[in-house]
């Protein structure tokens, strides 16, 4: 059966995702912490066998990442933190708000459909070289 959870965002500062409904906004690689202004409640998929799993939450930055390959780069420092995380499913088919992508840096999601790729834990812009197209609801 699938589940959703509500409450992630995009943050205007670095282009990724975050979930928001915590005390903290979590750290942004651009500094401080993350900005949702703008961005629209996103609802992410877990227990649902259609898409691509092993996307996590760190309980460090709030981000959401691929852990598929590694646990990344972290804006707070070092990896990601998964330890606490569901087992979110993302998918590349749908008529939701696609353009958004793995970066092969530091593992995390982000909006690629802006006028910048955002900034990355590991420098400069996300790269999103090797990603799907997902689509958020």
């Amino acid at each position: 059966m699938e589940q959703k959870q509500s409450e992630w965002r995009w943050c205007n500062k670095c282009q990724g995702l975050f979930y928001g409904a915590n005390k903290t906004s979590g750290y942004c690689p651009n500094g401080g912490g993350h900005d949702y202004e703008g961005s629209g409640n996103y609802s992410i998929s877990y227990l649902n066998k259609d898409g691509q799993n092993s996307w996590r939450w760190c309980n460090k930055c709030q981000g959401l990442f691929y852990a598929g390959n590694s646990n990344g780069w972290c804006s707070a420092g070092g990896q990601h933190n998964s330890s606490q995380s569901y087992d979110y499913i993302l998918s590349t088919n749908g008529v939701h708000q696609k353009n958004w992508r793995w970066c092969n840096k530091c593992e995390g999601l982000f909006f690629a459909g802006n006028n910048s790729n955002g900034a990355c834990p590991r420098g400069n812009g996300h790269d999103l070289k090797g990603s799907g197209d997902y689509c958020l609801n």
